[in-house]
């Protein structure tokens, strides 16, 4: 589908331009993995979101002041959105935006990061790093995904 190589390259200016000391940014969209879609193809209405995680040092404390500081990273990937609706999927972009310690600390995204994510800019692999810890922790316990109602959870230690 999309050659991530071609907007990587544009990334690390529009994230400098987000301020806030960018460490990096991850792509998730259940969509293209095969997983999980409420709808299929042009079946009406969103198939599924598209998680963009940028982790800074620090935030603006004001919301509105990270959405509009957001809107030049959403533009430097504009063009991997609109691969996605070319394929028929009505994916929408979640703008997550995590501080270092947001992303020591667990959350259930995690567990779909550390299966579906593309890393598209991690300046100092703080990324790569957690979510490799986060996939061995899954392997250790068993972690599943099942497939519910046309949806999934988390199945975290199987043999419990």
């Amino acid at each position: 589908m999309t050659n991530y190589a071609d907007y990587q390259r544009g990334l690390p200016s529009a994230i400098a331009r987000f301020g806030g000391g960018s460490k990096g940014t991850v792509w998730s969209a259940s969509t293209w993995d095969g997983g999980v879609r409420l709808g299929g193809p042009r079946g009406g209405g969103t198939d599924s979101d598209v998680d963009l995680l940028l982790v800074l040092d620090e935030l603006p404390t004001s919301a509105w002041d990270r959405l509009r500081r957001f809107d030049a990273v959403e533009q430097a990937v504009s063009h991997l959105l609109r691969d996605v609706r070319a394929h028929g999927y009505l994916a929408e972009l979640s703008p997550l935006l995590w501080t270092l310690t947001q992303l020591a600390t667990f959350s259930y995204l995690h567990l779909d990061l550390a299966t579906d994510a593309v890393l598209l800019y991690d300046r100092e692999a703080l990324l790569e790093r957690r979510l490799d810890q986060v996939r061995r922790r899954m392997l250790g316990l068993g972690t599943r995904r099942v497939p519910y109602r046309g949806g999934y959870y988390w199945d975290l230690k199987p043999d419990m």
